[in-house]
C-alpha cells in the first residue's frame, strides 16, 4: 500500500514536471545542442590549429652523445633549436614541440624523437622529423652510392623510433569528461523539480494540503524522491547522448577511424550506475529542499553540491579502478565506472562493490528524509 501511494504522487509530480516546457527546454537545449556544438566547436578550432602547425617551424631541444658530430655532418636546419634545463617537463607544458636525441654506434646514428600528440604543433613536428629523416637518408645513400669502388652495405643508417610523451589522463577527452558532465547533468536536471516539490511547496504553503491528505509522510517522501529521480536519470542520459553525438560529428571532421562504442553489458552497467547516481542525488536534493524555508536558501545549499561533483569529477581523472577504497566514495567511484566503461577498462568487482556502497548511502539518505519529513518543525512553517 504504502509503495501504491508512493507511485501515484510519484506519476502526478513527473506528469507536471513535463508540463513545465521551459525546464524542459533548457535540459533538451543544454544536453543535445550546447554539448555537441562545444565539441564540435572544439573540434574546428583543433583543426584550424593544426593547419597553423603545419606552416610553422618545429621548436625543439636536442640532446645526446652524438649531437655535435650529427651537426657537423647534417644540421639542424629545418628546425628552431632551443636550449632547456628540464626538456620533458617543457614539452608537456607546451614550450617546445619535441626533444630530438641523437646517438651513435659505430657508423650509425639513433634518433630518438619525444613528442606530445595532444599538442597540434607537437604532432605535426615529429611528422616533420621524419620526413627530415627520410631526406638525410636519400641524401647518404645518394652519396655513397655516386663513390665508386664503395659497396652499398657499407652504408651508414640512421634509426628514428618516437614516443609520445602525453599524459595519460589526457589521452581520451571523451571519458574524462562524461563523468564529469553526467553528474552536472543530474544535478541540474534533479534540482528544479526537487527544490520546487519542496521548498517551493512550503513556500507556497501548498505542502501543508498534501501532508493533510490521506497519504503518509513517508509515502511524500518516497515519491518526491522517485519524481526527482526521474528527471535527474533523464538528463544524465541526455548529457551521454548529447555528448557522444559531438564525438561522433568531431571524429568525423578529424577523419578519426576510431569511433566510442558500447557493447549491451556496458550500457546495462552504464545504466544501472545512472540510477543509483539519480537517486542518490535526488535524496540529497529533497533533503535539502526540505531544511530549507524558501526556494532561495535551498538553490544556496546547492552549491556546495556542485562543488563537491566539480572536485570529485577533477579527481577521478587522476585515480583507477585499482585502489578498492574508492569504490567507497560515493561520486567518485561512478565517475570511475563510467570512465572505465569508455575505455574498456571494465573492473566487475569495483562496480559491484560500488554499487554496494550506492545502496547503503540511499538507503540511509532516504530514511533520513523520511524522518525530516515526519518531523512538523521542517515541513510546516
Amino acid at each position: 500500500m504504502t509503495i501504491n501511494k508512493a507511485y501515484l504522487l510519484y506519476k502526478k509530480e513527473v506528469r507536471l514536471g513535463l508540463k513545465d516546457y521551459r525546464s524542459l527546454f533548457i535540459i533538451i537545449l543544454s544536453t543535445l545542442i550546447f554539448y555537441p556544438g562545444l565539441i564540435i566547436g572544439m573540434t574546428y578550432l583543433q583543426i584550424q590549429d593544426s593547419k597553423k602547425a603545419e606552416l610553422s617551424t618545429p621548436k625543439m631541444v636536442i640532446q645526446g652523445s652524438a649531437v655535435h658530430e650529427f651537426d657537423i655532418n647534417y644540421g639542424f636546419s629545418p628546425f628552431h633549436i632551443v636550449k632547456s634545463s628540464n626538456p620533458q617537463t617543457d614539452l608537456i607544458e607546451n614550450k617546445v614541440e619535441g626533444i630530438l636525441t641523437v646517438e651513435k654506434n659505430s657508423t650509425n646514428y639513433h634518433i630518438h624523437y619525444e613528442y606530445k600528440k595532444k599538442n597540434s604543433k607537437s604532432l605535426y613536428s615529429s611528422e616533420k622529423v621524419s620526413q627530415w629523416i627520410a631526406s638525410l637518408q636519400k641524401e647518404e645513400q645518394q652519396k655513397y652510392l655516386s663513390s665508386l669502388g664503395v659497396e652499398t652495405d657499407r652504408l651508414s643508417t640512421i634509426t628514428i623510433d618516437y614516443q609520445d610523451l602525453t599524459p595519460n589522463n589526457q589521452k581520451n577527452m571523451i571519458s574524462d569528461i562524461i563523468p564529469y558532465f553526467v553528474w552536472i547533468g543530474i544535478i541540474a536536471g534533479s534540482m528544479g523539480i526537487g527544490i520546487e516539490n519542496t521548498a517551493g511547496e512550503k513556500e507556497k504553503k501548498t505542502f501543508v494540503t498534501l501532508i493533510s491528505s490521506n497519504i503518509t509522510r513517508k509515502q511524500i517522501a518516497l515519491g518526491k524522491i522517485g519524481s526527482t529521480s526521474f528527471f535527474g536519470f533523464i538528463s544524465a542520459i541526455l548529457t551521454i547522448i548529447g555528448l557522444l553525438s559531438g564525438a561522433f560529428f568531431s571524429s568525423k571532421m578529424l577523419e578519426d577511424t576510431k569511433m566510442i562504442t558500447l557493447s549491451l553489458n556496458k550500457i546495462v552497467i552504464l545504466f544501472l550506475v545512472l540510477v543509483f547516481s539519480a537517486v542518490l542525488i535526488s535524496s540529497l536534493m529533497v533533503i535539502l529542499g526540505v531544511i530549507a524555508k524558501t526556494m532561495k536558501e535551498a538553490n544556496s545549499y546547492i552549491m556546495p553540491l556542485y562543488l563537491a561533483v566539480i572536485f570529485a569529477g577533477i579527481l577521478s581523472n587522476y585515480l583507477n579502478q585499482s585502489n578498492y577504497i574508492w569504490s567507497l566514495v560515493p561520486i567518485i567511484n561512478s565517475s570511475l565506472i563510467i570512465k572505465s566503461l569508455f575505455e574498456d577498462k571494465v573492473n566487475l568487482r569495483f562496480i559491484l562493490l560500488s554499487l554496494v556502497t550506492a545502496t547503503v548511502f540511499i538507503a540511509v539518505l532516504v530514511q533520513f528524509s523520511i524522518r525530516l519529513f515526519e518531523s512538523e518543525e521542517k515541513t510546516i512553517l
